[in-house]
């Protein structure tokens, strides 16, 4: 009997086609519902610059039904910081989520935009922790996380955070240079009312950099922009950073005519500023009256630092009214004032020099790391360089002793000759001569006739050296006797009489016309030994034989000073005793 699955139960077939029709259900429906959540990111996305609090409720109300998938979930994310920095509210409780979460995420994960946004974000928690160098770093790789050529606003804004960070340090120039980039990104954008923050704040540096003149320059330019873009608002606000810019260059009328539309129409974030400005054009111009009305406003809405402008001068009208107990009071509140701002700016110099100790700690350890990494390759780089070092050391040492060997042959065959000369020239060499020649002369009258060709000849040698050392001698007595007849010569006399030194340009005129009669003379001392000019100068006014008292008065030198330096100097020329020729320099310089 065959036994048959109950009825009941679908063929095998139908049962897994309907499992993949759910399944691809399941799929249709998780990505409609993923192309919904993204659609609604990309509108809040876009409602970001003009409207932040429309793209922060439209966020709220998908918060309930936030992405399952993570890169969906993490833009979700990256979003709500977005919109909660653009409405100005603290973003310092997102540190871990964008530093510790989005940024690696997006780093690894997302598209070169989304990459560079979470880095902002990053950069500007740093910025409102008071981090200088830390954000100006995430703003850096933000601008490196962007391809070259897009978002030229978003380049725009991260310059001029950049360039506010350089301002709030003081660092005027760096400053500058980011916000006139941040400008050519948003001129590139059309973005007019960036455009005119930027001017502003270039122009805020300048005025802080005690460069009132270049300040009012940029913010005309502000001004024209704004008068451009027909943005009212934008008009009177600059108009009010310019009424302040007068006001420093004491050109009150004008700061006066600048701050009146601000005066007008006057909103809670700027009304301390206008204030202060209104109340001191009066100050300035005498119109007491006035001055105070406005410096009791600025007591009631203005800031710490209206206030202390305020009280200042308020107390300074009291003194000058004579009014005593007023102005007791207006210090004690001055006092506490000034006490409250030295606070603030101690902490706001303590915040900076914390910054900077956290961002170099942070420093130290990055460098520790990239050093462990390092370590693995230098080891063997230091091999090989060890190794060039060691052939190259070699190179240059057996390079240097050739030089020194060829040196030393070279001043050798140079004592050889003057000792040679030395020979030649002393009179005992000529006497020898004649001795020879007449002992040579008893020979010839016993001589046979092949000796007599052979002494006759040796005779005619010994008399053509004596000749050539009496016509050498004759040559050096004649030259000497024209350099005495130069007109240096002459003025050397005449310092002498006057008991002056030379001058520079007396000593080169001397050695011109020492070159100039004894050819030699220079190149062989310097055969000898590579002397300064001071000891050449020397050996030229013994060349013109001077006395030792001469040569010292014109060299302005004492005279066991000059005979040091001469013995001295010929002790270089030849440091072995037993090669030195003509016995002193002063003999060796007579006869070259």
């Amino acid at each position: 009997m065959k036994h048959s699955l109950p009825a009941v139960l679908p063929p095998l077939g139908k049962v897994r086609r309907g499992l993949l029709l759910l399944i691809l259900f399941l799929l249709a429906a998780c990505s409609r519902e993923d192309r919904a959540f993204v659609a609604m990111l990309d509108r809040a996305d876009s409602l970001m610059q003009t409207h932040p609090d429309s793209a922060l409720a439209l966020l709220d109300a998908a918060g309930s039904q936030e992405a399952k998938r993570s890169s969906l979930s993490m833009r979700y994310r990256l979003l709500r910081v977005k919109a909660e920095d653009k409405l100005y509210k603290p973003i310092t409780g997102y540190e871990s989520l964008v530093i510790d979460t989005l940024v690696p995420y997006f780093r690894k994960h997302g598209t070169p935009y989304l990459n560079a946004t979470a880095l902002f974000y990053a950069g500007r928690i740093c910025t409102d922790k008071g981090d200088a160098p830390q954000a100006i770093d995430y703003y850096q790789q933000t601008l490196n996380a962007l391809p070259e050529g897009e978002s030229p606003r978003f380049r725009g804004l991260i310059h001029s955070q950049i360039g506010t960070l350089f301002l709030y340090q003081e660092l005027f120039e760096d400053a500058i240079s980011n916000y006139k980039k941040a400008f050519n990104f948003q001129k590139a954008d059309k973005d007019t009312v960036g455009m005119i923050f930027d001017l502003r704040d270039i122009s805020f540096c300048f005025l802080n950099n005690t460069q009132a003149d270049s300040s009012l320059f940029y913010m005309r330019q502000a001004l024209d922009v704004a008068k451009l873009s027909h943005n009212k608002e934008m008009i009177t606000d600059v108009m009010g950073q310019l009424a302040n810019i007068h006001l420093a260059l004491h050109n009150f009328s004008e700061a006066k005519k600048c701050i009146s539309p601000a005066l007008e129409n006057i909103d809670s974030a700027s009304i301390s500023s206008i204030y202060y400005i209104v109340s001191n054009i009066y100050y300035e111009t005498q119109q007491q009256d006035s001055a105070v009305y406005y410096y009791n406003k600025l007591l009631q809405y203005g800031n710490v630092y209206g206030k202390q402008s305020a009280f200042l001068h308020l107390s300074e009208i009291a003194l000058k009214d004579k009014k005593y107990h007023d102005f007791m009071n207006l210090q004690d509140s001055l006092r506490i004032y000034n006490d409250s701002i030295k606070f603030m700016d101690k902490d706001e110099r303590v915040s900076r020099i914390h910054s900077l100790y956290n961002y170099q700690l942070r420093e130290h350890e990055i460098a520790k790391l990239e050093n462990q990494k390092l370590k693995q390759n230098a080891l063997w780089m230091t091999f090989v360089l060890m190794i060039l070092v060691i052939l190259l050391l070699s190179i240059l040492t057996g390079l240097y002793f050739r030089r020194q060997k060829n040196i030393e042959k070279k001043r050798r065959l140079q004592t050889e000759k003057l000792l040679l000369l030395e020979k030649e020239r002393s009179k005992n060499y000529i006497d020898q001569n004649q001795q020879q020649i007449l002992n040579l002369q008893k020979q010839i009258e016993e001589a046979t006739n092949d000796q007599l060709e052979k002494l006759q000849f040796r005779i005619k040698e010994l008399e053509t050296s004596s000749k050539i050392y009496e016509i050498e001698k004759e040559r050096r007595e004649s030259a000497m006797f024209m350099l005495k007849k130069t007109d240096i010569f002459f003025h050397i006399v005449s310092l002498l009489k006057d008991n002056a030194p030379m001058k520079s340009q007396d000593f080169n005129i001397l050695s011109e016309e020492i070159d100039h009669y004894f050819p030699d003379f220079r190149r062989i001392l310097f055969s000898l030994y590579g002397m300064k000019k001071q000891e050449y100068n020397m050996c030229m006014l013994m060349k013109v034989e001077l006395s030792i008292t001469d040569i010292a008065t014109l060299m302005s030198r004492a005279d066991n000073s000059i005979s040091m330096s001469h013995r001295r100097l010929f002790s270089k020329m030849f440091p072995r005793e037993n090669e030195q020729p003509f016995g002193s320099l002063r003999d060796l310089i007579r006869n070259i």
